[in-house]
């Protein structure tokens, strides 16, 4: 099982090869089961690099297997929709089965925290009881909790990355003043944030999948851009040309906001 801040769920190496009813020709290779992994990480980058990989046949699981984000992943080589819902007990069932190995990872942004965290120990559960060899799910919080769970039962990994870079054009964007002055705010006061490339978490996860032997019952990070608001903002005025000012606030604010 892969975690992150990441979760996964890594599988014995010999699970990728399938048995040979016969021997192979003298100088022929024996031939690679691609292995079935389910992806509840709907990051395009990350599933772009499994897809690359070429030895997944890759499931995602979708509410609506026609929209356009779906469509765009399933032109993805070895890549599939599943029409499962990952709220219900129903659509968590229907998208495990069969599967070799997952990559759980759900946006609290969507569910809610509280519900995030049922769901993830709850498809732990699924994922034991449908005789998966690996899994994976996410946050740093549920990471300790599956820290403590035998590795004979569901082998897993811990993933640690960090704040998505791509953010800083999004949740993190700085506000346009009418003075023209663009506006960070964040409750971190003197406090750094550790970017990471979407792009990373790709690479990663195909590595923690195609090392297992290197992986299992490991906790694995790698090197973030730690960044303060000073620096972020003279980097911002050396790209832009424009003024930038940093807002400090309490996170009671910051939620308010």
């Amino acid at each position: 099982m892969i975690v992150s801040t990441i979760l996964a769920f890594a599988y014995p190496e010999p699970q990728l090869q399938s048995a040979s009813q016969s021997p192979p020709e003298s100088g022929t290779p024996s031939p690679a089961r691609k292995a079935i992994l389910l992806v509840y990480y709907h990051l395009s980058d990350t599933i772009k690099e499994l897809s690359e990989a070429e030895k997944y046949i890759i499931t995602i699981p979708t509410r609506d297997t026609e929209s356009t984000s779906a469509a765009r992943l399933a032109k993805l080589k070895g890549v599939g929709l599943l029409e499962a819902d990952y709220e219900s007990e129903e659509g968590l069932r229907k998208a495990f089965a069969g599967q070799d190995a997952c990559y759980f990872n759900i946006s609290s942004f969507t569910v809610g925290e509280p519900y995030e965290y049922f769901l993830t120990f709850r498809a732990y559960e699924i994922a034991v009881q449908s005789k998966l060899k690996c899994h994976g799910t996410v946050k740093a919080q549920i990471s300790d909790w599956l820290s403590h769970q035998p590795l004979d039962i569901l082998p897993w990994t811990i993933l640690y990355g960090g704040v998505y870079a791509q953010m800083l054009s999004s949740l993190l964007l700085p506000k346009k003043g009418l003075d023209g002055v663009y506006h960070f705010i964040a409750p971190i006061a003197n406090g750094s944030i550790p970017f990471v490339d979407l792009d990373d978490y790709g690479v990663r996860t195909r590595y923690v999948f195609e090392n297992p032997g290197e992986c299992v019952g490991k906790s694995i990070g790698w090197g973030a851009w730690y960044t303060s608001y000073p620096e972020l903002i003279r980097a911002f005025k050396t790209a832009t040309g424009n003024e930038a000012v940093f807002h400090d606030l309490t996170q009671e604010e910051w939620f308010e906001k």
